[in-house]
C-alpha cells in the first residue's frame, strides 16, 4: 500500500512540474493502474476476511462441557456395599447385557438379558431409554425423557429423575444408592471407548 501511495505522489509531481498532453496522459494511465492495484488488493482483503469468517462461522459451537464420564460403558458386574463401602462384587451374568452411553450433555442405554421361567420362556424383554444428564461432584442426575414400553411406565409413576452417587476412574465407574446405614448396591462399569 505504501508503494502506490509514493508511486501516486510521483506522477502528480511530475504533472506539476510538466503541464502537457502527453503528461497528463501518462498521469491518467497511472491513476488507472494504480486504481487497478488498489482494488485488487481490496478484493484480495476482503475475500480473505470473508473465508476466515466463514470458518470460524462453520465452527461447531460447545454445547456442553466434557467430563470423564463421557463415552461407552459396558456393565461388568453388581457391587454390594455395607457401612457405605463396597463389600464385594457380583459378576455380570453372562447371558445379560446392559451398555450405557454419555455425551456431553445427553444419555442413552439399554438392557438385556434371559431370564427363564420353569416353561423356558424368557420373561426379560429388554428396555431402553435416553434423555439428558448433570454429573456433579459426586454425583450423577438423569433426567429422563423417553424409552421402551416398560421404562415410559416407569417414568410415568413420577420416576422421571434417576439420582445415584458415582465413584469414577479412568476406564471404570460404578452409580450406587445407599441407605442411611450405609448398606446398597451400585451397577460396575467398564469403558469400551
Amino acid at each position: 500500500m505504501f508503494f502506490l501511495q509514493k508511486k501516486l505522489s510521483y506522477l502528480i509531481n511530475k504533472l506539476i512540474k510538466h503541464q502537457n498532453f502527453v503528461e497528463y496522459y501518462k498521469l491518467l494511465k497511472g491513476f488507472n493502474i494504480l486504481a487497478n492495484q488498489t482494488t485488487f488488493l481490496m478484493k484480495k482483503i476482503i475475500l480473505t476476511t470473508l473465508m476466515v469468517l466463514a470458518i470460524v462461522s462453520c465452527t461447531p459451537p460447545q454445547t456442553g462441557e466434557i467430563n470423564g464420564l463421557t463415552g461407552v460403558w459396558n456393565r461388568i458386574g453388581t457391587v454390594n456395599y455395607e457401612n457405605g463401602k463396597p463389600k464385594d462384587t457380583v459378576p455380570m451374568n453372562a447371558k445379560s447385557k446392559q451398555v450405557k452411553f454419555y455425551s456431553a450433555e445427553h444419555f442413552m442405554f439399554i438392557s438385556n438379558g434371559e431370564w427363564m421361567d420353569s416353561l423356558g420362556v424368557d420373561q426379560f424383554i429388554g428396555f431402553g431409554g435416553n434423555g439428558s444428564y448433570e454429573f456433579k461432584n459426586d454425583s450423577l442426575f438423569e433426567y429422563m425423557s423417553h424409552g421402551t414400553d416398560n421404562y415410559l411406565k416407569w417414568i410415568a409413576t413420577g420416576n422421571k429423575i434417576f439420582t445415584a452417587k458415582i465413584s469414577l476412574s479412568k476406564d471404570h465407574f460404578t452409580q450406587y444408592g445407599l441407605d442411611s446405614l450405609g448398606k446398597g448396591q451400585g451397577e460396575l462399569y467398564e469403558r469400551m471407548e
